[in-house]
């Protein structure tokens, strides 16, 4: 055939000639119908339903509707693209797209973005808007209307484009790339575009052929065409060694499917800011699951009944819209003063589906397509975890109804959808392996674990149990003793408001806040000192010890490093507590009352006058040479300067000031004040001190004297709260639209401050030193910082890499001295993991 002739020798010998010269001689010798024939691509054979033909020979892959494959997520629909407002993505998504397609045999693609059409794409030559790409017509409809004119009335046609309606056509080519209501395919397309669909037995060919010879065409415009048709083919290129990109494809596709969500409103409702003044509730008007939109909404606010005073959205799902049912917007619950209806709507509605309901609602949240990914978008997008800047087709309809498209930029953590997105396969089997390993070692019962990289959540995973009896599996929402980490999430960000305020000053000494300390040799300590843990300050102060009334010991000593039946209660390695031993009745008691206030367990109260106690035993404590040596005690003294200065107790402070305008509902001190018990997970069986199972009660036994309450230890929290006040320092300072802080102090105060003490003002960092053995991996950069915690819990966050980890467990289950936890590297080894992934 000779239009296959033209074509092999173009393809395989262009490099060779000069490809103009030749073709402007080639088509100087073709006929009109050979010309034609050039410029249409035809349905292939019904055995290779996923491809068209170019020119009898060029196989296209048709993506034009969307596409399933083997890939995560199928390529979107022309709907879905029209909707995004991000030229450059698209574009992207395409050539990738090609890749993957030509390392599969294919020439181009057939696809659509304005609904003009379908677009086509060869090689790789992409032009920087898609919009200005190859585009496919059925046929040049003004151009039939006129033959048939001619055809059926003897009309002589007119040579300018004839106006026409879709529903006078005929011809069976434009049904079946029809992408709109409105007509599609001019003779002005035509112009533009390069290539016709023909469906095989029509008679398209011919009627362009008839067109030509009536001048409907001219031969100039038909030899431009045929032109360009052939310079594209001759530069397509066969390579067949392409990198497999699926990947890359997938993330893309998921992005396309992240950009096409479209949000508009009446009413001011997003962004959502005041989390901590706004409640939610969520009603599915569909059959479908929506547990995804409902998990990922419970990560960022929890459904609560209205509040007065306060602002409630209910959230509408639907994927169907004849199952919207109008009167139950109508009757949703609006006691509180500020209610709000908001439709999320999964799917591709229409205009006149839409009009029975949009008098009702006050915003609509939607995403034109429907698959696995929709509802956890949806809920992102609800909640700034995704940028948001669709477009949707029904723009100008909502603009009727007094809706205003709402442009987001995402403020809070967001998650990667699909696998590709996450951590390497492999990488996520080793963490898991590292982590079972720990369990069945019994080095912890279980554990909560999230990575977090550029503000969206890589993976969260929860293992094993609440104890080795195995009651209770580990969920994401499950609330830990954090330990030390409360020395992270709760002082470090509230001193450095403090330091911004003017309130505290890092050099000024603990005289100038703390009167009675003035005569001590604590006096010239200053806040800096504190932080840096090189106050000088001893180690470690063992309150409830110095309780003991000493007469039930007799002349004995309070441990032994031997058992024996009068020495049986382990506390360490090698270590045991006398069984005699008794607290004194006027510091603890077994019932509360107005003295003994302070709970430290189910059963144990303490007299609260006692704390002047514990804070005499500091002043009076030995002080050492002014180097790096840990100590909790300067944190009691900060504790004691926080809320003499803002005369409010620490927790207040940070409910108001920290956690309520992150929406951290699971940042909490006492947790048995706001959970139920099924909702925490226990730590040590405390045989020594409070005699019980401590379940809900802080384990160090300082901040449990406190009222559980301490700027050292007591916080409980799960890791998905943790991540969001880690992120918010990531993000130098802002997070969900709030400036919790300066990004200026998060940088003064998470550098190494000293040489000789690796740590920052308030957190710690890596070694200093690489041959030292590290508490972290030593892969992390040094601008990295965090907090461990004696309860085998990890918080740490990297700058340089965009990166957060959390790793919580309760390796003190059930008593503190199994080390196993520390002795097996665990939290180290996860570490090193996640930082060994950032390399692919």
């Amino acid at each position: 055939m000779r239009i296959f002739t033209i074509s092999c020798f173009l393809v395989f010998n262009a490099i060779f000639i000069k490809a103009n010269e030749y073709i402007d001689s080639l088509v100087s010798q073709l006929s009109v119908s050979q010309k034609v024939e050039l410029l249409f691509i035809q349905q292939p054979d019904k055995h290779i339903p996923d491809s068209l033909l170019l020119a009898n020979q060029y196989p296209i892959f048709a993506i034009r509707k969307g596409k399933t494959d083997a890939l995560e997520l199928s390529f979107p629909s022309e709907y879905t693209i029209r909707t995004v407002h991000n030229g450059r993505l698209i574009n992207r998504l395409f050539a990738s797209e090609l890749k993957e397609r030509k390392r599969r045999g294919y020439a181009a693609l057939a696809v659509s973005v304005t609904g003009k059409g379908a677009q086509l794409y060869i090689g790789t030559q992409m032009n920087r808007n898609p919009q200005e790409q190859l585009r496919i017509i059925d046929f040049p409809v003004d151009v039939y209307n006129a033959l048939m004119l001619k055809a059926k009335y003897q009309i002589e046609p007119r040579k300018e484009p004839v106006n026409f309606q879709f529903k006078d056509l005929g011809l069976p080519a434009l049904d079946i790339w029809k992408t709109t209501e409105q007509p599609v395919g001019g003779l002005n397309d035509f112009m533009q575009s390069n290539w016709l669909y023909w469906e095989s037995g029509s008679s398209c060919k011919q009627q362009v052929e008839e067109a030509v010879d009536l001048g409907l065409i001219s031969e100039d415009m038909l030899d431009m065409k045929v032109k360009r048709i052939l310079r594209l083919m001759s530069s397509r290129s066969y390579s067949g060694n392409e990198e497999d990109n699926s990947n890359i494809l997938t993330l893309l596709r998921e992005q396309v499917y992240r950009s096409s969500i479209a949000i508009y409103q009446r009413a001011n409702i997003f962004p959502i800011v005041h989390l901590d003044t706004v409640t939610i509730s969520i009603h599915n008007v569909s059959d479908s699951n929506v547990d995804e939109f409902h998990k990922k909404a419970k990560f960022y606010k929890s459904n609560q009944h209205p509040k007065k005073g306060n602002s409630h959205i209910h959230f509408f799902l639907c994927d169907d819209a004849k199952k919207l049912d109008v009167t139950r917007l109508v009757e949703a619950d609006t006691t509180s003063v500020h209610a709000y209806n908001v439709l999320v709507y999964a799917g591709n509605i229409k205009q006149y589906e839409l009009s029975g309901t949009v008098d009702n609602i006050d915003a609509i949240v939607m995403m034109p397509e429907y698959n696995k990914l929709s509802w956890g978008l949806l809920a992102q997008a609800v909640f700034n975890g995704i940028n948001v800047d669709g477009v949707s087709v029904l723009h100008n309809y909502l603009g009727r109804n007094a809706f205003n498209r709402v442009v987001l930029s995402k403020n809070r953590i967001g998650f990667k959808q699909i696998t590709a997105g996450n951590l390497p396969v492999d990488s996520v089997a080793k963490i898991d392996s590292i982590v079972n390993d720990a369990i069945r070692r019994n080095a912890t019962p279980g554990a909560q674990l999230i990575v977090v990289k550029k503000g969206d959540v890589l993976v969260q995973k929860s293992y094993g149990h609440h104890t080795y009896q195995k009651r209770k599996k580990v969920r994401d929402d499950d609330l830990y003793d954090v330990a030390s980490v409360t020395k992270l999430a709760v002082t470090f960000p509230i001193v450095m408001q403090l330091y911004e305020k003017d309130i505290l000053d890092l050099d000024a000494t603990l005289d100038e806040y703390i009167p009675e300390i003035d005569t001590t040799d604590k006096a010239d300590i200053t806040i800096r000192e504190l932080l840096l843990h090189q106050s000088g300050l001893t180690s470690y102060i063992p309150f409830h010890t110095n309780a003991i009334e000493q007469k039930s010991l007799g002349t004995r000593s309070l441990y032994s490093r031997h058992y024996t039946r009068l020495y049986n209660i382990r506390v360490d390695t090698r270590l045991y507590q006398n069984r005699a031993a008794r607290y004194r009745k006027d510091v603890f008691a077994n019932e509360p009352d107005s003295i003994f206030s302070l709970r430290l367990s189910q059963k144990m109260f303490m007299n609260e006058n006692y704390v002047d106690s514990m804070y005499a035993t500091i002043y009076a404590a030995s002080l050492h040479k002014k180097e790096y040596r840990y100590s909790d005690l300067g944190y009691y003294l900060l504790q004691k300067i926080i809320e003499k200065e803002v005369n409010e107790n620490l927790d207040s402070v940070f409910y108001k000031q920290i956690s309520s305008r992150l929406a951290g509902g699971r940042l909490v001190y006492c947790p048995l004040n706001t959970f139920s018990a099924d909702d925490v997970v226990p730590t040590e069986n405390d045989l020594a001190f409070r005699k019980e199972q401590l379940h809900g009660y802080v384990h160090d036994q300082g901040a449990a004297m406190l009222g559980g309450v301490a700027a050292h230890a007591g916080l409980f929290s799960n890791a998905g709260d943790l991540a969001k006040l880690t992120q918010m320092l990531l993000n130098e300072g802002n997070y969900g639209g709030w400036q919790f802080l300066k990004p200026e102090t998060i940088g003064l105060f998470t550098k190494t401050s000293n040489h000789g003490n690796r740590r920052g003002l308030g957190v710690d960092k890596p070694e200093l030193e690489p041959s030292k053995n590290s508490h972290v991996s030593k892969l992390a950069s040094s601008s990295s910082y965090g907090h461990t915690g004696f309860t085998g819990t990890i918080v740490w966050v990297d700058p340089e890499y965009e990166l957060i980890y959390i790793f919580l467990s309760n390796r003190i289950h059930p008593r503190a001295y199994n080390k196993k936890l520390i002795e097996l590297n665990v939290r180290t080894q996860i570490q090193d993991v996640i930082y060994n992934s950032l390399k692919y």
